[in-house]
């Protein structure tokens, strides 16, 4: 056969799917550099797995904690108030 070869239908990639890599939660308890470490950590399994770049958000904050968690609830609304959009 001749011409362009099908390309493999797109699964969407769920949160399971997700935490079958097992990403580290973060609580907010530790310096700067770790936080920073956190994200790229998750940034690879999100570019390994070309993750949507809707579901990012939605995973990366399934995976706060404590402290974390509460500042992203309050960063949120602050951020809704004010109608800027949440990324």
């Amino acid at each position: 056969m001749f011409g362009p070869e099908p390309r493999p239908a797109i699964r969407e990639w769920s949160l399971e799917d997700f935490l079958k890599h097992h990403p580290a939660k973060f609580d907010g308890k530790t310096s700067p550099d770790a936080a920073d470490q956190w994200l790229k950590d998750l940034e690879r399994i999100y570019d390994a797995k070309m993750c949507p770049a809707e579901n990012k958000l939605a995973f990366s904050v399934y995976m706060l904690t404590g402290e974390a968690e509460h500042w992203w609830s309050s960063t949120r609304s602050i951020l809704e108030e004010r109608d800027e959009p949440v990324t």
